[in-house]
């Protein structure tokens, strides 16, 4: 469905400065758990800010949709669901 919508290729801000902070610091403890078994080390990820962060303005809700494009696509999820329920069934 995000394809059909032109969806996938939004490239916007996904995240609030808390939740890219839990990813980076995961990723660290990843990298450095890697590094500990590695020949050569991996470089460590790069802070928020030199990476150019920018923080969500809104968390995600329907109600950032407009109405007749939400009902649109839920209408294109209703249809695709249908069809493959026929094809499973068949």
């Amino acid at each position: 469905m995000g394809e059909r919508w032109g969806w996938n290729q939004e490239k916007g801000r996904y995240l609030t400065r808390a939740q890219a902070r839990h990813c980076l610091d995961v990723d660290a403890a990843t990298i450095e758990a890697l590094n500990q078994r590695l020949p050569r080390a991996l470089p460590p990820p790069l802070d928020l800010d030199a990476r150019g962060f920018q923080e969500r303005e809104f968390i995600p809700d329907a109600a950032h949709t407009p109405p007749k494009e939400l009902a649109a696509f839920y209408y294109e999820l209703a249809k695709t669901m249908s069809q493959r329920r026929g094809l499973e069934a068949a």
